[in-house]
Protein backbone atom coordinates (compact mmCIF):
# COMPACT_ATOMS: atom_id res chain seq x y z
CA UNK A 1 0.00 0.00 0.00
CA UNK A 2 1.70 3.31 -1.59
CA UNK A 3 2.23 5.61 2.06
CA UNK A 4 -0.99 8.10 0.85
CA UNK A 5 -3.08 6.01 0.10
CA UNK A 6 -2.20 4.16 3.39
CA UNK A 7 -2.47 7.33 5.15
CA UNK A 8 -5.90 7.71 3.83
CA UNK A 9 -7.35 4.44 4.76
CA UNK A 10 -6.05 3.96 7.63
CA UNK A 11 -7.50 7.77 8.59
CA UNK A 12 -10.86 6.65 7.88
CA UNK A 13 -10.47 3.11 10.05
CA UNK A 14 -9.53 4.49 12.67
CA UNK A 15 -12.39 7.69 12.30
CA UNK A 16 -14.54 5.09 12.09
CA UNK A 17 -13.65 3.55 15.33
CA UNK A 18 -13.71 6.37 17.09
CA UNK A 19 -17.13 7.11 16.11
CA UNK A 20 -18.30 3.44 16.05
CA UNK A 21 -19.61 2.88 13.12
CA UNK A 22 -20.08 -0.65 12.59
CA UNK A 23 -18.05 -2.52 9.87
CA UNK A 24 -21.21 -3.44 7.52
CA UNK A 25 -20.66 -7.11 6.80
CA UNK A 26 -22.17 -9.85 4.33
CA UNK A 27 -22.14 -13.27 5.64
CA UNK A 28 -23.61 -15.14 3.19
CA UNK A 29 -22.69 -15.13 -0.32
CA UNK A 30 -25.49 -13.08 -1.93
CA UNK A 31 -27.67 -14.83 -5.45
CA UNK A 32 -25.80 -12.41 -7.70
CA UNK A 33 -22.52 -13.89 -7.32
CA UNK A 34 -21.97 -16.91 -9.45
CA UNK A 35 -20.34 -20.22 -8.10
CA UNK A 36 -18.71 -22.68 -9.88
CA UNK A 37 -17.44 -25.93 -8.06
CA UNK A 38 -13.58 -26.33 -9.06
CA UNK A 39 -12.77 -29.72 -7.11
CA UNK A 40 -15.91 -31.67 -5.37
CA UNK A 41 -15.83 -32.25 -2.19
CA UNK A 42 -12.98 -34.98 -0.88
CA UNK A 43 -10.55 -36.34 1.77
CA UNK A 44 -7.30 -37.57 2.54
CA UNK A 45 -5.73 -40.07 4.81
CA UNK A 46 -3.39 -39.02 6.93
CA UNK A 47 -0.60 -41.81 8.58
CA UNK A 48 0.32 -41.10 11.80
CA UNK A 49 2.19 -44.68 11.76
CA UNK A 50 5.68 -43.41 12.73
CA UNK A 51 4.35 -41.29 15.02
CA UNK A 52 1.77 -43.43 16.81
CA UNK A 53 4.56 -46.22 17.41
CA UNK A 54 7.05 -43.54 18.29
CA UNK A 55 5.19 -41.52 21.26
CA UNK A 56 2.69 -44.66 21.93
CA UNK A 57 -0.71 -43.18 20.32
CA UNK A 58 -3.68 -45.68 19.94
CA UNK A 59 -4.62 -42.98 16.94
CA UNK A 60 -2.76 -43.95 13.74
CA UNK A 61 -4.83 -42.79 10.93
CA UNK A 62 -6.79 -39.21 10.52
CA UNK A 63 -8.77 -37.70 8.00
CA UNK A 64 -8.39 -34.50 6.47
CA UNK A 65 -11.79 -33.61 5.11
CA UNK A 66 -12.82 -30.56 2.25
CA UNK A 67 -15.75 -29.32 1.04
CA UNK A 68 -16.64 -28.42 -2.62
CA UNK A 69 -13.82 -26.09 -3.87
CA UNK A 70 -15.74 -22.99 -5.44
CA UNK A 71 -14.56 -19.90 -7.34
CA UNK A 72 -16.66 -17.07 -6.59
CA UNK A 73 -17.26 -14.71 -9.41
CA UNK A 74 -17.78 -10.80 -7.86
CA UNK A 75 -18.51 -8.26 -9.93
CA UNK A 76 -17.18 -4.74 -8.97
CA UNK A 77 -15.44 -5.58 -6.09
CA UNK A 78 -13.61 -3.54 -3.58
CA UNK A 79 -10.18 -4.94 -3.03
CA UNK A 80 -8.59 -3.60 0.21
CA UNK A 81 -5.49 -3.48 1.28
CA UNK A 82 -2.26 -5.75 1.11
CA UNK A 83 -4.50 -8.49 2.33
CA UNK A 84 -6.94 -7.85 -0.08
CA UNK A 85 -10.23 -7.94 1.83
CA UNK A 86 -12.86 -7.68 -0.59
CA UNK A 87 -16.04 -5.77 -0.35
CA UNK A 88 -19.19 -5.69 -2.29
CA UNK A 89 -19.92 -2.95 -4.62
CA UNK A 90 -22.35 -1.80 -1.80
CA UNK A 91 -19.26 -1.43 0.84
CA UNK A 92 -20.26 -4.55 2.62
CA UNK A 93 -17.53 -6.70 3.33
CA UNK A 94 -17.91 -10.45 1.85
CA UNK A 95 -17.16 -12.30 5.23
CA UNK A 96 -17.52 -15.94 3.43
CA UNK A 97 -13.69 -14.70 1.34
CA UNK A 98 -12.00 -14.66 5.04
CA UNK A 99 -12.88 -18.42 5.68
CA UNK A 100 -12.20 -20.22 7.37
CA UNK A 101 -11.84 -17.33 9.84
CA UNK A 102 -15.19 -15.50 8.61
CA UNK A 103 -16.41 -15.05 11.99
CA UNK A 104 -13.33 -13.50 13.46
CA UNK A 105 -12.99 -10.43 12.27
CA UNK A 106 -11.83 -9.23 15.14
CA UNK A 107 -8.63 -10.52 14.57
CA UNK A 108 -8.02 -8.71 11.34
CA UNK A 109 -7.13 -5.15 11.30
CA UNK A 110 -9.92 -4.21 8.30
CA UNK A 111 -9.47 -1.11 6.02
CA UNK A 112 -12.65 0.43 4.77
CA UNK A 113 -12.76 0.81 0.83
CA UNK A 114 -12.52 4.46 -0.42
CA UNK A 115 -13.26 4.61 -4.58
CA UNK A 116 -12.34 8.09 -4.69
CA UNK A 117 -9.24 7.93 -7.02
CA UNK A 118 -9.21 4.15 -6.39
CA UNK A 119 -7.62 2.41 -9.50
CA UNK A 120 -9.78 0.37 -11.38
CA UNK A 121 -8.74 -3.12 -12.75
CA UNK A 122 -10.65 -4.26 -16.18
CA UNK A 123 -11.64 -7.69 -17.17
CA UNK A 124 -11.07 -11.01 -14.67
CA UNK A 125 -8.71 -10.85 -12.10
CA UNK A 126 -7.83 -13.83 -10.07
CA UNK A 127 -7.46 -12.89 -5.86
CA UNK A 128 -3.85 -14.99 -4.48
CA UNK A 129 -3.66 -12.89 -1.57
CA UNK A 130 -5.17 -12.67 1.77
CA UNK A 131 -4.54 -13.98 5.34
CA UNK A 132 -0.77 -14.64 6.08
CA UNK A 133 0.43 -13.82 2.18
CA UNK A 134 3.59 -12.39 3.20
CA UNK A 135 4.85 -15.72 5.25
CA UNK A 136 6.81 -18.22 2.59
CA UNK A 137 5.43 -20.98 4.28
CA UNK A 138 1.75 -19.85 4.32
CA UNK A 139 1.88 -18.93 0.73
CA UNK A 140 2.97 -22.00 -0.30
CA UNK A 141 0.48 -24.47 2.25
CA UNK A 142 -2.60 -22.12 2.09
CA UNK A 143 -2.47 -19.70 -1.51
CA UNK A 144 -0.96 -22.21 -4.08
CA UNK A 145 -3.74 -24.80 -3.35
CA UNK A 146 -6.50 -22.35 -4.37
CA UNK A 147 -3.95 -21.40 -7.81
CA UNK A 148 -3.75 -25.08 -8.04
CA UNK A 149 -7.83 -25.74 -7.87
CA UNK A 150 -8.10 -22.86 -10.79
CA UNK A 151 -5.43 -24.25 -12.93
CA UNK A 152 -8.13 -25.72 -15.32
CA UNK A 153 -9.84 -21.79 -15.29
CA UNK A 154 -6.43 -20.27 -15.56
CA UNK A 155 -5.31 -22.26 -18.56
CA UNK A 156 -8.87 -21.89 -20.64
CA UNK A 157 -8.51 -18.47 -20.28
CA UNK A 158 -5.16 -16.69 -20.67
CA UNK A 159 -6.62 -13.23 -20.17
CA UNK A 160 -7.17 -13.83 -16.23
CA UNK A 161 -4.78 -11.79 -14.40
CA UNK A 162 -3.12 -12.68 -11.07
CA UNK A 163 -3.27 -10.08 -8.01
CA UNK A 164 -0.32 -10.14 -5.69
CA UNK A 165 0.51 -7.72 -3.40
CA UNK A 166 3.00 -5.34 -4.35
CA UNK A 167 5.78 -5.74 -2.11
CA UNK A 168 5.93 -9.11 -2.71
CA UNK A 169 5.72 -9.76 -5.80
CA UNK A 170 9.30 -10.12 -6.22
CA UNK A 171 9.46 -13.01 -4.61
CA UNK A 172 6.35 -14.55 -5.29
CA UNK A 173 6.36 -14.05 -9.25
CA UNK A 174 8.90 -17.27 -8.82
CA UNK A 175 6.07 -19.41 -7.23
CA UNK A 176 3.66 -18.38 -9.95
CA UNK A 177 6.68 -18.83 -12.83
CA UNK A 178 6.82 -22.58 -11.15
CA UNK A 179 3.08 -22.97 -11.48
CA UNK A 180 2.89 -22.04 -15.29
CA UNK A 181 1.62 -18.42 -14.42
CA UNK A 182 3.41 -16.32 -16.51
CA UNK A 183 4.47 -12.70 -14.81
CA UNK A 184 2.66 -10.35 -17.20
CA UNK A 185 -0.04 -11.77 -15.94
CA UNK A 186 0.71 -10.26 -12.16
CA UNK A 187 -1.39 -7.09 -10.74
CA UNK A 188 -0.70 -5.59 -7.55
CA UNK A 189 -3.38 -4.66 -5.20
CA UNK A 190 -1.14 -2.32 -2.57
CA UNK A 191 -2.39 1.17 -3.39
CA UNK A 192 -5.37 1.28 -1.37
CA UNK A 193 -8.62 0.36 -3.13
CA UNK A 194 -8.84 -1.48 -6.19
CA UNK A 195 -11.94 -1.83 -7.67
CA UNK A 196 -11.97 -4.57 -10.17
CA UNK A 197 -14.59 -5.54 -12.54
CA UNK A 198 -14.68 -9.16 -12.27
CA UNK A 199 -12.82 -10.44 -9.36
CA UNK A 200 -12.66 -14.37 -9.05
CA UNK A 201 -12.09 -15.36 -5.46
CA UNK A 202 -10.97 -19.32 -3.91
CA UNK A 203 -10.90 -19.87 -0.44
CA UNK A 204 -8.96 -22.06 1.58
CA UNK A 205 -9.59 -25.15 0.77
CA UNK A 206 -10.43 -26.87 4.52
CA UNK A 207 -11.32 -25.15 8.42
CA UNK A 208 -7.34 -25.82 9.23
CA UNK A 209 -4.74 -23.72 7.67
CA UNK A 210 -1.27 -24.84 6.57
CA UNK A 211 -2.82 -27.62 4.82
CA UNK A 212 -4.20 -28.65 1.62
CA UNK A 213 -5.90 -31.64 0.09
CA UNK A 214 -2.76 -34.24 -1.44
CA UNK A 215 -3.88 -33.56 -4.89
CA UNK A 216 -2.71 -30.20 -4.23
CA UNK A 217 0.36 -30.39 -3.01
CA UNK A 218 1.59 -33.15 -5.02
CA UNK A 219 1.07 -30.51 -8.35
CA UNK A 220 3.01 -28.42 -6.45
CA UNK A 221 5.62 -30.99 -5.95
CA UNK A 222 5.79 -32.15 -9.70
CA UNK A 223 5.73 -28.55 -10.55
CA UNK A 224 8.74 -27.44 -8.38
CA UNK A 225 10.81 -30.72 -9.50
CA UNK A 226 10.03 -29.54 -13.00
CA UNK A 227 11.54 -25.62 -12.29
CA UNK A 228 14.29 -26.85 -10.22
CA UNK A 229 15.01 -29.62 -12.90
CA UNK A 230 15.45 -32.24 -10.20
CA UNK A 231 16.42 -35.89 -11.21
CA UNK A 232 14.32 -38.40 -9.87
CA UNK A 233 16.74 -41.04 -9.41
CA UNK A 234 18.90 -38.75 -6.90
CA UNK A 235 15.99 -38.75 -4.60
CA UNK A 236 16.63 -38.86 -0.98
CA UNK A 237 20.68 -39.94 -2.02
CA UNK A 238 21.59 -36.96 -0.01
CA UNK A 239 22.95 -36.59 3.58
CA UNK A 240 20.76 -36.40 6.42
CA UNK A 241 19.97 -32.42 7.08
CA UNK A 242 19.96 -30.34 10.19
CA UNK A 243 17.29 -27.04 9.44
CA UNK A 244 18.90 -23.72 11.25
CA UNK A 245 16.73 -21.16 12.61
CA UNK A 246 19.23 -18.79 13.53
CA UNK A 247 19.08 -15.64 11.57
CA UNK A 248 14.95 -16.62 11.89
CA UNK A 249 13.06 -12.93 13.62
CA UNK A 250 11.81 -14.76 16.15
CA UNK A 251 10.71 -19.00 17.63
CA UNK A 252 14.84 -19.21 17.66
CA UNK A 253 15.94 -22.40 19.18
CA UNK A 254 18.46 -20.92 21.36
CA UNK A 255 20.26 -23.86 22.21
CA UNK A 256 20.24 -25.22 18.67
CA UNK A 257 23.64 -25.44 18.18
CA UNK A 258 24.28 -28.19 20.83
CA UNK A 259 21.05 -30.12 19.60
CA UNK A 260 22.96 -30.13 16.18
CA UNK A 261 25.81 -31.36 18.16
CA UNK A 262 23.89 -34.25 19.92
CA UNK A 263 22.09 -35.38 16.71
CA UNK A 264 25.34 -35.43 14.85
CA UNK A 265 27.10 -37.73 17.21
CA UNK A 266 24.59 -40.48 16.61
CA UNK A 267 24.09 -39.20 12.94
CA UNK A 268 28.03 -38.45 12.06
CA UNK A 269 26.78 -37.80 8.36
CA UNK A 270 24.26 -34.80 9.38
CA UNK A 271 24.41 -31.63 8.14
CA UNK A 272 23.60 -28.06 9.30
CA UNK A 273 21.72 -26.39 6.74
CA UNK A 274 20.53 -22.71 6.50
CA UNK A 275 17.71 -21.47 4.22
CA UNK A 276 18.06 -18.10 4.06
CA UNK A 277 20.36 -16.91 0.70
CA UNK A 278 19.13 -20.28 -0.88
CA UNK A 279 17.49 -20.17 -4.19
CA UNK A 280 14.03 -21.36 -4.57
CA UNK A 281 15.45 -23.58 -7.26
CA UNK A 282 18.24 -25.07 -4.72
CA UNK A 283 15.76 -25.03 -1.78
CA UNK A 284 13.65 -27.46 -3.79
CA UNK A 285 16.49 -29.76 -4.77
CA UNK A 286 17.86 -29.74 -1.02
CA UNK A 287 14.76 -31.10 0.04
CA UNK A 288 14.57 -33.82 -3.02
CA UNK A 289 17.47 -35.21 -2.50
CA UNK A 290 17.72 -35.58 1.81
CA UNK A 291 16.25 -38.22 3.03
CA UNK A 292 16.12 -36.81 6.81
CA UNK A 293 15.34 -33.02 8.28
CA UNK A 294 15.67 -32.69 11.91
CA UNK A 295 14.91 -28.76 12.86
CA UNK A 296 12.26 -26.62 14.63
CA UNK A 297 8.60 -26.49 13.25
CA UNK A 298 8.02 -23.63 10.78
CA UNK A 299 9.06 -22.97 7.34
CA UNK A 300 11.30 -25.48 7.24
CA UNK A 301 8.35 -27.82 7.46
CA UNK A 302 6.64 -25.96 4.82
CA UNK A 303 8.99 -26.86 2.74
CA UNK A 304 7.87 -30.69 3.45
CA UNK A 305 6.04 -30.21 0.27
CA UNK A 306 9.19 -30.66 -2.42
CA UNK A 307 10.42 -33.65 -0.86
CA UNK A 308 8.86 -37.10 -1.90
CA UNK A 309 9.30 -40.53 0.64
CA UNK A 310 11.17 -38.29 3.62
CA UNK A 311 11.21 -38.16 7.27
CA UNK A 312 11.12 -35.16 8.95
CA UNK A 313 11.46 -34.61 12.78
CA UNK A 314 9.69 -31.48 13.66
CA UNK A 315 10.94 -29.83 16.77
CA UNK A 316 8.25 -28.37 18.88
CA UNK A 317 8.21 -26.12 22.14
CA UNK A 318 4.78 -26.98 22.52
CA UNK A 319 4.09 -30.05 25.46
CA UNK A 320 3.05 -33.53 23.92
CA UNK A 321 -0.22 -33.89 23.12
CA UNK A 322 -2.67 -36.88 24.34
CA UNK A 323 -3.43 -37.50 20.06
CA UNK A 324 -1.03 -36.46 16.79
CA UNK A 325 -3.98 -35.06 15.31
CA UNK A 326 -2.49 -31.67 17.35
CA UNK A 327 0.72 -32.37 15.17
CA UNK A 328 0.78 -29.80 12.32
CA UNK A 329 3.76 -30.76 11.35
CA UNK A 330 3.45 -34.51 10.80
CA UNK A 331 -0.02 -33.68 9.02
CA UNK A 332 1.80 -31.57 6.60
CA UNK A 333 4.85 -34.49 6.04
CA UNK A 334 1.97 -37.03 5.62
CA UNK A 335 -0.34 -34.92 2.99
CA UNK A 336 2.54 -34.64 1.02
CA UNK A 337 3.41 -37.80 0.67
CA UNK A 338 6.37 -37.68 3.44
CA UNK A 339 7.20 -39.04 7.74
CA UNK A 340 6.37 -36.69 10.22
CA UNK A 341 7.61 -37.24 13.95
CA UNK A 342 6.85 -34.69 16.82
CA UNK A 343 9.15 -34.05 19.41
CA UNK A 344 8.00 -31.94 22.24
CA UNK A 345 10.06 -29.73 24.60
CA UNK A 346 7.59 -28.62 26.70
CA UNK A 347 8.45 -25.81 27.82
CA UNK A 348 7.26 -22.26 27.85
CA UNK A 349 7.97 -19.16 25.03
CA UNK A 350 9.75 -16.17 26.05
CA UNK A 351 9.17 -13.11 25.41
CA UNK A 352 10.44 -12.78 21.85
CA UNK A 353 9.02 -16.54 21.64
CA UNK A 354 12.33 -17.79 21.89
CA UNK A 355 12.71 -21.54 23.20
CA UNK A 356 14.87 -23.91 24.29
CA UNK A 357 14.86 -28.04 24.53
CA UNK A 358 16.41 -29.83 27.43
CA UNK A 359 19.93 -31.83 25.94
CA UNK A 360 18.98 -34.69 27.77
CA UNK A 361 15.23 -35.75 27.16
CA UNK A 362 16.64 -34.33 23.09
CA UNK A 363 19.83 -36.64 23.13
CA UNK A 364 17.14 -39.73 24.93
CA UNK A 365 14.68 -39.48 21.90
CA UNK A 366 17.23 -39.45 19.13
CA UNK A 367 18.93 -42.20 20.52
CA UNK A 368 15.54 -43.84 20.56
CA UNK A 369 14.72 -42.57 16.67
CA UNK A 370 18.49 -44.03 15.78
CA UNK A 371 17.73 -47.15 17.39
CA UNK A 372 14.32 -47.92 16.37
CA UNK A 373 13.02 -46.09 13.11
CA UNK A 374 14.19 -46.94 9.24
CA UNK A 375 14.73 -43.88 7.38
CA UNK A 376 17.67 -44.17 4.84
CA UNK A 377 16.71 -45.11 1.41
Amino acid sequence: MSGAARFFHDTYASLARRLKWPLPVCTEVPPDIVETVLRPAGHDVMDYGLEADFHGYHIRSGRYEWGDWKCREVHEARVVGDQGFVFLRDGRLLTPTLYPNDELLHIFKVRRPITTCARRIRGRVFHLTGSNHENRGHFLLDHLPRLVAAEGMLRADPSIQVMLTGHHIRWQAEYLRMMGIDESRIVACHSGTVIVETLLHVPFAALFLSMAPRFALTRIRDAAAVHAGVDAAEDRRGPPVFLSRRDAPNRRVTNEQQLFEIARRLIPDLQLVLLSGMSLRDQIRLYRRTPLFIGALGQASCNMVFSNGSTIINLTHAPQPDTPEWNVGTQIATLSDNRGLTLHAGVTLAANKDWSFDEVAFEAHMRRFVETVSWKS
